[in-house]
């Protein structure tokens, strides 16, 4: 009897956290399916603004936008709610990002230096897309030109940089205590 009741005040909890708030836990760990949706319209308004330009409207800047407010929400997830330890968060995001992004260097690098094009990219604007700072790069230097495949490069280093600067606010809020909000100016 007492395990009986014990299971149905456990039930009837379920039953009501369902209808309020999740835990914290499982609300972090859950997939937003919405944010699919927002995936699929930041990539149509990119390939719109890439391969079918609309006079006077920046579709691909918009869509790097939607990437970078989606990421921005996600990564701020996974430091402030979930407080995944900044270890872990680094190992994830370096085993995701860098492998892809090295490769696809490498092999822009070979197609440009096989094709013998003219602009092959000169090493220090190679270094500064192997190192993630090309955006930096490109700011300091308007005159160079990377190339297509690598001119794209800046929007992955600034989000690398705001890991960078997300991961830095989560430890001032977890050790000071001070909520993100106030870290961030609002």
């Amino acid at each position: 009897p007492r395990d009986l009741e014990l299971a149905q005040k456990q039930q009837r909890g379920a039953s009501e956290s369902s209808v309020a708030i999740a835990p914290e836990s499982t609300a972090v760990a859950q997939h937003v399916p919405v944010l699919d949706a927002w995936r699929g319209t930041a990539l149509v308004l990119l390939y719109i603004g890439h391969f079918f330009p609309i006079y006077r409207w920046d579709c691909g800047a918009l869509g790097v936008e939607f990437f970078f407010v989606l990421s921005g929400f996600l990564m701020g997830r996974i430091l402030f709610v979930k407080k995944t330890p900044l270890k872990t968060f680094y190992q994830r995001r370096i085993s995701r990002i860098f492998p892809a992004a090295y490769a696809f260097l490498v092999a822009m690098l070979g197609w440009q230096l096989l094709a013998a094009r003219e602009a092959v990219p000169s090493l220090s604007s190679m270094a500064a897309c192997f190192l993630f700072y090309v955006n930096y790069f490109l700011a300091s230097n308007p005159k160079v030109e990377l190339g297509l495949p690598a001119a794209h490069f800046w929007s992955l280093c600034v989000e690398e940089h705001c890991y960078i600067y997300l991961s830095l606010l989560s430890v001032f809020h977890r050790k000071l205590g001070i909520r993100p909000l106030w870290l961030i100016g609002g």
